[in-house]
């Protein structure tokens, strides 16, 4: 987890709190098709980048090169292997997910083993370049971040690496809201000194309730046990709540939580999504979907 610092001026005081989120921060969308792309006959899991040949790549996350790993399938003639580890949140529990990143399309090698988001990886080969996950276990974690199903070959569930696109949902990336987190972080931002301003943080958190009225021009205040969440929904976002969602239903907010307003008191929350059942019923049908 990051820890977020901005620094704001207005013209009275401002007072800015530098907080670890309790979700892993969002990664650059730097896959640009987010579909799926059948480059060879076998595995369709594919997304792409769209490359110059002879110009650098950067890698869409952080990671380890892996000098040796289990072979791949037929679909890759110049891969790239990374291991990568990312932490989720599923049924109660904080895990941690392993898998492998492949690239193929791309020549030489990063300077060091160890890569972050954007660090050179080498040059592309041609005018695009393929990614995909790989892991031994069909996994909670990789199975959320697509509604494309893995495919299974050779001992390894291959996935549509979703994680790194931003129009894919990360459902276990968003952690349960707790109360007393809330209320601390809300008393520390309303009170004293710190109410004069604005405390701004990044959490991904996951919200259950039930709304009584739906948001007015894609906006909306509720409360969580005693504390007030305003709301932004993305736009086409109200219509779809107004279509599919009963007032008084449990409803799962996945927010974007950018701070508290030391004015208004309330927390300012941006609705990445929501889903009418909890993230444990999703994945479970993406498992059945596929075989398990």
């Amino acid at each position: 987890m990051k820890k977020i610092c901005l620094s704001l001026f207005l013209p009275i005081l401002l007072t800015i709190g530098c907080v670890t989120g309790p979700g892993p921060q969002p990664q650059a969308d730097l896959v640009d098709k987010a579909e799926p792309v059948y480059p060879q006959a076998g595995l369709n899991c594919f997304a792409v980048m769209n490359t110059v040949p002879g110009t650098p790549v950067n890698s869409v996350g952080a990671g380890r090169l892996k000098q040796s790993f289990d072979a791949l399938s037929e679909d890759f003639s110049a891969p790239l292997v990374f291991d990568v580890e990312q932490e989720y949140y599923y049924k109660g529990e904080t895990l941690n997910c392993r898998f492998e990143l492949i690239y193929e399309g791309i020549g030489g090698t990063p300077a060091e083993p160890e890569v972050s988001q954007n660090d050179i990886i080498g040059n592309a080969l041609g005018e695009r370049v393929s990614l995909c996950a790989r892991s031994k276990e069909l996994d909670p974690y990789l199975i959320s971040c697509s509604y494309h199903p893995p495919q299974e070959k050779d001992g390894y569930w291959y996935y549509f690496p979703g994680m790194y696109i931003s129009t894919e949902m990360k459902f276990l990336s968003f952690q349960p809201a707790d109360y007393g987190a809330f209320k601390s972080m809300y008393d520390h931002a309303t009170t004293g000194e710190e109410a004069l301003g604005m405390t701004l943080f990044n959490w991904w958190s996951l919200v259950e309730t039930r709304l009584d009225e739906y948001p007015v021009q894609g906006e909306q205040t509720i409360l969580f046990e005693d504390i007030p969440l305003h709301l932004e929904y993305q736009k086409g976002f109200p219509e779809y709540l107004l279509d599919e969602y009963v007032l008084g239903d449990p409803i799962y907010l996945y927010l974007q939580i950018r701070g508290i307003s030391g004015f208004s008191k309330e927390y300012n929350c941006y609705v990445r999504d929501f889903s009418l059942e909890p993230p444990e019923e999703i994945i479970r049908k993406r498992l059945a979907a596929a075989g398990k």
